[in-house]
Order: structure tokens, then sequence, then C-alpha cells
């Protein structure tokens, strides 16, 4: 079943619809205009820089699939909502170099890690968010110098 990418705030330069095959969401019909850009990509993938924003169904959880590979998915997550008191100091330096602004609509997301094995939970990435600004849809990874976060928090999905 086809996805469609959600609504989210954004100046509309190209209306043009595009799928992106997905290996695990099947197909994702999305807007040029809607795609975000991570010019540095995601740690690890950095050869990936243009994703569609997806909703996963679930409040506060989306699935970020790659336009450029179609098995390259992840699972995001709100931070805010799921962690209560979770504070993510982004130098403005950082937003500077992919040209986001702390003035945008700014939207921090966590990768969120599912299990491999049985009786092991999912787990959130708070030391290393994504940090995507609505308004001009780039983004970056950024790691926090904030030692309370961990690369694999413990996270309940339910």
């Amino acid at each position: 079943m086809p996805l469609t990418l959600a609504p989210v705030p954004a100046p509309m330069s190209s209306d043009e619809s595009i799928v992106l095959p997905s290996l695990l969401l099947e197909s994702v019909t999305a807007r040029r205009s809607d795609l975000f850009t991570l010019p540095a990509g995601v740690y690890g993938f950095e050869s990936c820089r243009t994703y569609a924003l997806v909703p996963s169904g679930r409040e506060k959880l989306w699935w970020l699939q790659s336009a450029d590979r179609p098995e390259l998915v992840f699972l995001v997550a709100d931070p805010f909502h799921f962690f209560p008191g979770y504070e993510a100091d982004v130098p403005p330096a950082e937003l500077a170099q992919v040209g986001a602004s702390s003035d945008g609509t700014l939207m921090v997301l966590a990768i969120v890690t599912l299990p491999q094995r049985d009786g092991e939970g999912p787990t959130a990435n708070l030391r290393a968010p994504l940090v995507l600004d609505v308004d001009r849809r780039v983004g970056r990874q950024v790691v926090l110098v904030d030692e309370r976060y961990a690369v694999q928090t413990p996270f309940a999905l339910s």
C-alpha cells in the first residue's frame, strides 16, 4: 500500500510529485518541494542526502525514507514527546553549515533502532539527533556535547 507524505509547512517551489521506491514502505509519493536535503547525510550513510518524512501512523513517529536508496529508511521520533526534559542545545554554527536558521521552524528527531533479537527493546539516539529546518527543507545530524544523552537510550514504543 503506497504511503503519501504528510503535509508539513514549507515553501512550495515545485508541485511535481515523485514516487520513491521503498523496500519497507513499498513506495512513497511526495512533492519534490517536500523532500529534505541533508548535505552531510546521516552518519554511516553520508552519500544519501535526500529524504522524505513519512507519517508512521503513530503519534510523533515518522519514517525517514531515503530518495537515494530504496532499502534505507529510518524510524524517527520526536524526543521531546517521548523523553520529557530532553534538551537539544544546537550551536547556531551547526545550523549555519547547511543554511538552516534558528529563526526558522526547526524539528528535532531522534533515530530509533528497532531490536533484531527477541528480548531486546528499541533504542533512540538522543546524542546525535537530526535537526531539520522545515521552512528551508534542509537538515543535519548533530552530535550534542551534553553527556546526559546516549546513542542507545532505551525507548518504549507503546
